[in-house]
């Protein structure tokens, strides 16, 4: 059973705070769970911070979420790190929400300097709200199809488990999706063998036969690139939720080409990435500026 008891925001109100309140509402009203506001006010030199400022944007947040069990925490720090750590490990957190800058410099580069930590270390699984992905929402994010898009590895596992569980209780919609594309030079595609027909009854097994869930999922295939296919898919589809298995980013910010990062990226709609060890652990977050 997946448990969402304890939420971490991680809120910069530099920026708009303030999109994640639908979000918020709807983990709230579907799990009771308690939402844990974090602005860190980093240490950086030369850097002015206007602390009346700050205050109003806790005090405005806070009153938004006036329906919902909440704190909002006010830190200083160095570096994020410091911070996020302990409060993960003191309000025992099992979901992490952040907010991504808008457009303006949306590459892949700048994408993974800014969530590297988070993809690299964090064992709690990361929902990404992208600048136009809560757009149209009104009090509460209308969860109704969800997007699984899955590879077959381990990785995938637990992020199977978790859009199973988030349909079950929100009675959403969902869609299996697997891309069938060319393995890189030096790597195995674990479906490249695997005939369409072979692919579609996979992704129909890996379903649970005993699970109850709101009605049968459709399962589909692409192919293409990954990234590109998944964001198309979860436009044309409709999705209001893309889950996906992530390994973390070292590899990601190499080469920035990572398909996690790059789907985080370009996603019309929130993302939640998960490790494998999600279920049992949490660890480290950061912001997504």
């Amino acid at each position: 059973m997946i448990r969402l008891t304890n939420i971490l925001y991680l809120a910069n109100f530099a920026r708009s705070a303030d999109v994640a309140v639908p979000v918020l509402r709807t983990l709230h009203r579907g799990y009771g769970a308690k939402v844990h506001v974090l602005h860190v006010i980093l240490s950086e030199p030369g850097a002015t911070v206007d602390e009346t400022e700050v205050q109003h944007q806790a005090e405005r947040l806070s009153s938004l979420l006036n329906d919902i069990h909440h704190e909002v925490l006010l830190e200083r720090a160095e570096y994020l790190w410091q911070v996020v750590e302990p409060v993960i490990q003191d309000r025992k957190i099992n979901l992490l929400v952040l907010g991504r800058r808008d457009g303006r410099r949306s590459d892949e580069t700048s994408l993974a300097s800014s969530v590297g930590e988070v993809y690299e270390r964090s064992l709690t699984p990361v929902l990404t709200l992208g600048s136009g992905s809560t757009a149209g929402f009104d009090a509460q994010w209308n969860l109704r199809r969800i997007l699984l898009a899955t590879d077959f590895t381990p990785d995938a596992t637990n992020a199977l488990a978790y859009a199973l569980e988030l349909s079950k209780t929100y009675g959403a919609k969902l869609i299996l999706l697997h891309v069938v594309s060319q393995p890189e030079p030096g790597t195995q595609c674990g479906s490249s063998n695997m005939s369409v027909a072979e692919v579609m009854h996979y992704l129909y097994e890996s379903i649970p036969r005993d699970i109850d869930l709101p009605e049968r999922p459709r399962v589909i295939t692409e192919f293409g690139d990954p990234a590109d296919e998944i964001v198309r898919a979860a436009t044309a589809r409709g999705a209001d939720l893309v889950v996906m298995g992530t390994r973390g980013a070292q590899d990601a910010i190499r080469r920035g080409r990572k398909t996690a990062l790059r789907v985080t990226l370009r996603s019309p709609v929130p993302v939640l990435t998960v490790r494998r060890q999600s279920a049992a652990q949490s660890g480290p977050g950061s912001y997504l500026h």
